[in-house]
Order: C-alpha cells, then sequence, then structure tokens
C-alpha cells in the first residue's frame, strides 16, 4: 500500500493525553500554535521515518522512544486511534511533539505529527524527501 501524503496546517486548540508508558510526562495540556503534518503509512515505514525525525531534535524523542512508540503502534487493533506527546527540543527551543497514529487498516497506520511551527516545517520537508525517495 502507497502512502498517502497531506499536509493540512491548523491551530491546534485541542487537549490531547500523553502516556506515561512511554514517558511522554505529566498532565496533558493545551498548546497553542501547533501546527499538523500528516500521511498515511506502511508499518514498515514508521521506524525509518520516526528515527528521521529524531534525528533532527535536540533532546527528548531519541531511539528509546522511537521504539517504543513503534511498538505501541504495531500493537494497535484496526480502528483504534492512540495519541503520543513527548517534551522536546529544537533549535534550542523547547516545545511539544504530539503524534496521533490511527489504525486505518492493518499494517497502514494514519499518523498525524502536531509540533511548533519551525518543527512542523522541518517534518513536513522530511515527509518529502522520505515519500520522494520511495516513489510515492
Amino acid at each position: 500500500m502507497a502512502m498517502a501524503y497531506g499536509v493540512r496546517r491548523e491551530i491546534l486548540v485541542a487537549v490531547a493525553v500523553g502516556l506515561a508508558a512511554l514517558g511522554c510526562g505529566g498532565s496533558p495540556r493545551s498548546e497553542p500554535n501547533l501546527e499538523e503534518v500528516s500521511a498515511n503509512f506502511d508499518l514498515a515505514d514508521v521506524r525509518p521515518f520516526l528515527s528521521r525525525v529524531s534525528a533532527v531534535l535536540d533532546s527528548g524523542f531519541g531511539e528509546a522512544e522511537v521504539d517504543r512508540l513503534v511498538s505501541h503502534i504495531g500493537q494497535q487493533a484496526v480502528d483504534s486511534e492512540q495519541t503520543y506527546e513527548f517534551a522536546v527540543t529544537f533549535d534550542r527551543r523547547r516545545g511539544t511533539l504530539r503524534v496521533v497514529a490511527f489504525m486505518d487498516d492493518v499494517g497502514a497506520p494514519d499518523m498525524a505529527f502536531y509540533a511548533p511551527p519551525t518543527l512542523a516545517a522541518r517534518i513536513d520537508s522530511l515527509l518529502r524527501g522520505y515519500l520522494q525517495e520511495r516513489g510515492k
């Protein structure tokens, strides 16, 4: 299944729940000015893409978090949605990286990344490059 790519930028006002099992931090909070970058992935593409996201962050979303997130997403039931939240540092600025994974079909999660504008733009660039490399 090929990845479908779509970018929708919007101010996020909704509150998302962080998962303690991922070490994502304390209470849920609302953070304005988060922008969305989203795509449909084959499960095999989740780890390689998340590793690229991890590589551009200063802290808060390393390979250990990538491993746990991939494991959690891989165990999601079809038609389930989970929100994962990480306190990250990007370009020496602190912010939130929120990942929403909806298991649209077996092994095919729809993933949305919510981040501050500069990080969202970087994730968007990473996603475009990843898709281009894969011919999708």
